[in-house]
């Protein structure tokens, strides 16, 4: 394939033993001299080490894309702080589901009548009575102690 060189002033044909340096956006070529490159940089392009070629006529379409890609970019943050604050609101709802889910499979408690919560009320009077230091053993009294 006969290529010609993109730069108005040379337009010659760029053959196959010549150094080119090809325009990321539309393909086409340029010598190296004509783009004002030395060979070593128009093979690091080449090789795609993260360096790219424009060509005068991409520039301006090259400009609007970054501006796209930046506030494309800023958007994926905004939208990112979004999705993170739901997703926390969305953890927060489902341990408060999953509690409320934990009560209602609990076992039912039996439902306690008047008379039940008496016997309950008493049986831990009574504990609490003879475990505390305030009952003592019996003395006898003055006048039994007389009578013996």
């Amino acid at each position: 394939m006969n290529f010609s060189c993109l730069k108005k002033s040379c337009q010659k044909q760029i053959t196959a033993a010549e150094p080119s340096i090809c325009c990321w956006l539309c393909s086409n070529l340029v010598h190296v001299k004509c783009a004002g490159y030395s060979r070593v940089v128009a093979d690091a392009v080449a090789q795609r080490t993260g360096l790219s070629w424009t060509c005068e006529s991409c520039r301006e379409v090259e400009s609007e894309l970054r501006a796209f890609m930046r506030q494309t970019r800023s958007g994926f943050k905004d939208l990112s702080v979004g999705f993170n604050k739901l997703d926390a609101q969305f953890l927060a709802v489902d341990a408060q589901f999953n509690s409320l889910k934990l009560l209602a499979e609990s076992p039912k408690r039996k439902k306690s009548t008047p008379r039940d919560l008496q016997t309950t009320a008493i049986s831990q009077f009574s504990t609490q009575w003879n475990s505390s230091s305030l009952v003592q053993p019996r003395r006898p009294h003055k006048l039994c102690l007389l009578l013996q």
